[in-house]
C-alpha cells in the first residue's frame, strides 16, 4: 500500500488564491511590478497531489505534502534529520545550517503533518527525513506539474498556496503580529 494513499481532502484545507501586486514607490521612477505570484486553486492542488502519487519514489509524494502543509523550502525540508523531530511538542527545530538565511527555527507541525511524520518514522537521528537530492525532487516535482497539466506551477507557487491558505485562516495582521513576537516559520516566508 502506498503510504500516503489517503483522500487528498485529509492533508488539505483549500480556498480560492488571492492575487497580491508588490508596490513600487511611484517617486522611484519605475513602473509597478506585477510579481509572480500564482496560486493553486482546489482542483489544481488535487491534480499535482495525483500526479505526484505517480511517481516512482514515494518520498517525492511526502515531501511534496510537507511542504504544502508547512510551507518549508524544499532545500529546508531535505536537509533535516530525524533528530530535528520534536514528537512531543509537534514541531521541527531547523539548525543553523539547514535555513536559508543560517538562523536556527522551529517551525510548528499541524496533526497532518504530524501524521505524515509517523507514517514515514521515525529513522534513525542522523537520517534524512527525505532521502531525495533537491535537484531529483525538483525535477520529479516539475515532471508531476507536467503530467498534471499545470506547466507554468513552481515551487515556490506551492509554497505561496501554504501561506495564503494560513493567511485566509487566521488574517494578517495577525501574522504579522506572531511573526514580530516570536519569528517561527510556519508561514514559510
Amino acid at each position: 500500500m502506498h503510504p500516503y494513499s489517503h483522500p487528498v481532502s485529509a492533508f488539505i484545507e483549500l480556498r480560492a488564491p488571492v492575487r497580491r501586486r508588490h508596490p513600487t514607490p511611484k517617486s522611484s521612477g519605475l513602473a509597478q511590478i506585477e510579481m509572480r505570484q500564482r496560486v493553486l486553486f482546489r482542483t489544481e492542488q488535487c491534480q499535482l497531489i495525483v500526479s505526484l502519487g505517480k511517481c516512482s519514489n514515494p518520498l517525492v509524494l511526502a515531501a511534496a505534502l510537507f511542504v504544502l502543509e508547512t510551507g518549508l523550502r524544499p532545500q529546508e525540508l531535505l536537509r533535516s534529520t530525524w533528530e530535528h523531530i520534536d514528537w512531543e511538542r509537534h514541531s521541527l527545530r531547523q539548525s543553523a545550517p539547514c535555513s536559508k538565511n543560517y538562523m536556527p527555527q522551529v517551525i510548528s507541525l499541524s496533526d497532518d503533518a504530524m501524521e505524515l511524520m509517523q507514517e514515514l518514522g521515525p529513522g534513525k537521528p542522523s537520517e534524512l527525513i527525505f532521502d531525495i537530492a533537491h535537484e531529483a525532487f525538483k525535477k520529479s516535482f516539475k515532471l508531476a506539474c507536467r503530467r498534471a497539466g499545470l506547466n507554468d506551477v513552481t515551487l515556490n507557487d506551492w509554497r505561496l498556496t501554504t501561506t495564503d491558505r494560513l493567511i485566509a485562516m487566521v488574517g494578517r495582521s495577525v501574522l504579522r503580529r506572531s511573526a514580530a513576537v516570536a519569528p517561527i516559520a510556519s508561514t514559510g516566508c
